[in-house]
């Protein structure tokens, strides 16, 4: 063999690969986690969108006489919200939801957010407060079914006496 020639040999190669495999093995592993803590984020920025569209529309509702006694409770269809241009959000990115408004015996106008979009979802049915929503309240679809995503199924599922049945639980529309 000709001790001159130039280059590297198989094993240096092969050494090579495998410390970069090793990097991007680190490297992943470092921000895949950081990905799922953003769309968590991000879906939580879009509830708290909801409530606000919401919040909107109850005001609007009030203005044309709709009065929502204390200790009851109604609801607001995201379709609705969206139909309307009060909700930025898109059925067709896979969004399913409402927020029940509630008046306490109180007077307080409570606000809760029921949203879906494929990969998370929040159920706000433990909320006796209105709330920010944070990464923490975005929980994962996977192996879970959501059982309501709109007005009517959660009127349905909590009203099941037949005399409810045919009663309006939409907001002033």
């Amino acid at each position: 063999m000709n001790s001159n020639q130039k280059g590297f040999t198989l094993i240096e190669l092969l050494a090579v690969i495998v410390v970069l495999a090793i990097v991007m093995l680190v490297a992943v592993n470092a921000v895949l986690p950081q990905m799922e803590k953003a769309r968590r984020n991000s879906f939580s920025i879009e509830v708290n969108g909801l409530i606000k569209s919401a919040q909107q529309h109850y005001v609007i509702a009030q203005m044309g006489n709709f009065v929502l006694d204390k200790g009851q409770t109604c609801c607001v269809d995201l379709t609705y919200l969206i139909s309307t241009g009060q909700s930025e959000l898109k059925e067709s990115d896979g969004y399913k939801g409402f927020v029940l408004i509630n008046n306490d015996a109180t007077g307080n106008i409570i606000y809760k957010p029921y949203l879906e979009n494929g990969t998370f979802y929040t159920d706000a049915s433990t909320t006796s407060e209105n709330k920010s929503y944070g990464e923490a309240d975005a929980k994962s679809v996977s192996g879970k079914s959501v059982s309501y995503n709109s007005c009517d199924s959660w009127w349905n599922s909590s009203h099941t006496e037949p005399s409810q049945q045919n009663k309006e639980p939409k907001c002033g529309y």
